[in-house]
């Protein structure tokens, strides 16, 4: 599947690019931060309960602090984490992801953000791969 490339205006429109396929099981989004606990995961405590309520009737989801992650009743889940130093994507080796956001204040390597664009793969044909930034 061909990867979808594209920008949003802000961080909250970034958390509902990467919500809109929470309802598909097992779908991973990871939205990446300037810091721990940044702009990002801060407007994610509001958004994802206001999108989950008007959007997934049935479900609820779990959000996981210490983690910095929200995890869905399907498996689904919205990561949200930074890139420490120069070899903090690295921790995601193993990961396949369909989303990857960017927030707008984020200054992430040419070579860590190429890494982590080569985790976004699919087993569900309807589901794109996207890799979103929040316009500078």
């Amino acid at each position: 599947m061909k990867l979808k490339e594209y920008f949003v205006a802000n961080e909250k429109e970034l958390i509902v690019e990467a919500l809109k396929f929470v309802h598909v099981p097992n779908y991973t989004a990871l939205l990446l931060d300037n810091k721990c606990k940044g702009k990002i995961w801060h407007e994610s405590l509001n958004v994802v309960p206001a999108y989950i309520n008007k959007n997934e009737p049935k479900g609820c989801c779990k959000c996981e602090v210490q983690t910095n992650q929200w995890e869905f009743p399907n498996k689904a889940r919205l990561l949200i984490d930074f890139l420490e130093g120069t070899v903090g994507h690295f921790r995601y080796g193993g990961i396949v992801i369909q989303f990857l956001g960017i927030g707008k204040e984020c200054s992430y390597t040419k070579n860590q953000i190429e890494y982590l664009k080569s985790r976004l793969r699919t087993p569900n044909k309807d589901i794109p791969i996207r890799f979103v930034r929040v316009k500078e």
